[in-house]
């Protein structure tokens, strides 16, 4: 279908036709294996992490409204048909503490909970561990993003522990947190391709959100008194929520 559609409607100045006319290392079918591998990866995650950020922002008052009056003092008063035409680069580049709350999100209900796998290329001794040749390992995301070693409170969701100014800002014995400990991309030359475009595709629909409807949704109560509850890929939860005009 994806093929057919490439063809029926040929832009030469599509990243698609530009990378075949530029780059003669790439073919269809490899473009189109990883076009599909980008929209199914994208697809699912981002929307694990919207609907997990929309959740955990209500359950926590404080942190919505400080989202509200960030948004109203970068926007100041816009009508919602027109909201599309104000989410610019610009402004949504100024949303510091919306750029917090989803890193907290992403940390604390990343919606990977394991990285793909790596294959040691030689033997090596990782922390004392010797890992034979060719051995397959996975980067435990969530150990890293709850290591009471690295991050004060792992456990509860504190946006501010983003923010350079904060207490929360260091690990527990008052120095920088690991440079890696924060990963839910992963890390290195094989970090997720996909990251610039995840992050500005959540704070776009979140400050849609809360600029059309603010605080008024509801949360499933059942869901809502579940301290446990999370919606990673896998997750046996759905994000149940009731909208406001």
């Amino acid at each position: 279908v994806l093929s057919g559609y490439l063809e029926q409607n040929k832009d030469d100045d599509s990243v698609y036709y530009r990378v075949l006319a530029n780059n003669s290392s790439f073919d269809k079918d490899l473009l189109m294996r990883d076009m599909i591998l980008f929209y199914f990866a994208g697809h699912d995650t981002s929307s694990h992490a919207i609907s997990s950020c929309i959740f955990f922002m209500k359950k926590h008052p404080d942190v919505i409204q400080k989202c509200i009056e960030e948004l109203k003092t970068i926007f100041g008063e816009i009508k919602a048909d027109s909201i599309g035409e104000h989410l610019t680069p610009q402004k949504i580049d100024e949303l510091d503490y919306l750029t917090y709350v989803i890193k907290e999100t992403l940390r604390y209900d990343n919606p990977a909970t394991m990285s793909l796998g790596y294959q040691a290329i030689n033997d090596v001794t990782v922390c004392g561990v010797p890992i034979p040749k060719k051995s397959k390992m996975f980067l435990c995301i969530a150990a890293s993003h709850y290591s009471s070693k690295e991050w004060k409170e792992p456990e509860k969701f504190i946006p501010e522990r983003f923010n350079p100014e904060s207490e929360y800002f260091t690990s527990p014995d008052g120095t920088p947190v690991g440079l890696n400990v924060f990963m839910p991309f992963t890390f290195g030359l094989r970090n997720c391709a996909g990251k610039s475009l995840a992050m500005l595709e959540i704070k776009v629909v979140i400050s849609y959100i809360l600029l059309k409807y603010g605080n008024k949704y509801e949360l499933d109560p059942e869901q809502k008194k579940n301290d446990f509850i999370r919606f990673g890929v896998g997750s046996q939860f759905k994000t149940k929520i009731t909208l406001t005009e």
